[in-house]
């Protein structure tokens, strides 16, 4: 871990913590040499867990519109009039889906306050240009507000 960041992460004590954190990027980062991303993740979930916070860098609102736009095709499966679904997996992961195109995006679950991350440094995200993922992420976090979840982006 960069110098800076060690006196944070003291309290991570375990590899298998670290590796459910990194969840399914993890082998994608070592083999691009993505040692930065890995770290951000690491001192970000470490702050979180340690502090607690709450930040909504982005939030629906008119709810009201959601139940216009959403309709619930399953458990954790919502599809917009706008042309997209998204398909929530709560082991952390989320699928975008628009023209049969699927961006996967890495989540990960928070307890205290119940919340659902939604990590903006995801691969699929970081290959597309910033206006697209940005719009990308605005539609997530409406959808998962439609189906009930609160989310922090990260």
């Amino acid at each position: 871990m960069p110098i800076g960041r060690r006196p944070i992460l003291f309290y991570l004590t375990t590899v298998k913590a670290a590796l459910r954190v990194l969840g399914s990027e993890y082998d994608d980062w070592v083999a691009n040499g993505e040692t930065e991303a890995m770290c951000r993740k690491l001192a970000y979930h470490v702050t979180e867990m340690n502090a607690q916070r709450v930040r909504h860098d982005i939030e629906p609102t008119n709810i009201d519109a959601l139940d216009q736009e959403f309709s619930r095709i399953g458990p954790n499966h919502a599809s917009s009039t706008k042309g997209f679904t998204i398909i929530f997996h709560p082991a952390g992961r989320l699928d975008y889906v628009r023209a049969g195109d699927i961006t996967r995006i890495d989540t990960e679950l928070y307890v205290k306050p119940l919340r659902i991350a939604i990590y903006r440094e995801s691969k699929s995200l970081k290959e597309l240009d910033g206006s697209r993922a940005n719009a990308i992420i605005t539609d997530v976090v409406r959808a998962m507000a439609f189906l009930g979840h609160a989310t922090e982006v990260v």
